[in-house]
Formats: C-alpha cells, structure tokens, sequence
C-alpha cells in the first residue's frame, strides 16, 4: 500500500476567514500554504484598527491575536505575505498555482490539492451613494465611526 502524504491546501487570505480556515486545517493534520498579498496577517480589522468585532463585540485584538500567533506558529501553515496568485490551474486534487512574491518579484509553482479563496472586503465610501442618508441622517455611521460611538458610550 503507497501511503502519500496529502497535497497542502491552499488559502488565499490572511484576514479573519482565512485565518480561520488555515488553523482549523493546521488542527486537522493537513499542510496548509497561506497567501497574503498585504505585509501583514489580519485582514480589514488590523489594517482598519477595529475597536470591536461582531458577533460577540468582542475586543479585535482579543480575537485576531490568538488566530494569528496559532497560524504563524503552526508548522504546517507556511505563510507567504507580500504575495499573490498569479495563475491557478488543473482539477481537484492537483491543482498547479503560481504564487509571486511582491517584495522579492521572485514566483513559485506550488501544486496543491484544493484552494480556499477568503479575499476579504474593502470599505465602502456611503458618501457617494445618498440613498444611504450618510452625512445627512445623524444616526448613520460607517464602520470606523463605530468605535468612536463604542469609547463614548454611546
């Protein structure tokens, strides 16, 4: 009987999902290949600087710092920050994936038996849309006005 080791799992994302998917993978035994195009694990609530985060309000750090030390120091999660997928091909089970590296503008070819995209969101400006009322109606907020609301109690 050949026993093979598994294929890693690709997960392209470093901010909450990914993050998430890359350790609970780690937990399971499976090899795990992490890319970040950003310097930085964390994702909107690092790069935002997120007082709390939904659904139990509970501080950002006191939720990203353990998935983010558990990833980072899991040996089975290589992590690549600075990088991106340039290219993803073949089936399930062996799919070949080009990851280049930003900083270095050096690319590997990784191959790997499935790819778990959690790319994350950006923010979006409500002032170009008044459908919303923001700027207009005082109990519309956007997310970074949350935290402001959250110091002042109110």
């Amino acid at each position: 009987m050949n026993l093979k080791e598994p294929l890693p799992v690709l997960v392209i994302g470093g901010g909450p999902a990914g993050l998430s998917a890359a350790g609970d993978l780690a937990d399971l035994g499976l090899r795990v290949i992490l890319v970040e195009r950003r310097e930085r694990l964390g994702g909107a609530p690092i790069r935002w600087n997120y007082n709390l985060l939904a659904p139990a309000m509970r501080p950002m750090e006191e939720v990203m710092g353990p998935l983010i030390g558990h990833v980072e120091s899991n040996p089975l999660v290589a992590v690549h920050t600075n990088s991106s997928v340039e290219s993803c091909e073949g089936v399930p089970g062996a799919f070949k994936v080009v990851v280049k590296n930003g900083k270095v503008g050096a690319s590997s070819v990784l191959v790997v038996s499935s790819v778990i995209v959690s790319t994350g969101f950006e923010h979006f400006d409500a002032s170009v849309d008044p459908r919303y009322g923001y700027g207009s109606a005082p109990d519309v907020i956007a997310i970074h006005e949350l935290r402001a609301c959250s110091r002042e109690g109110g």
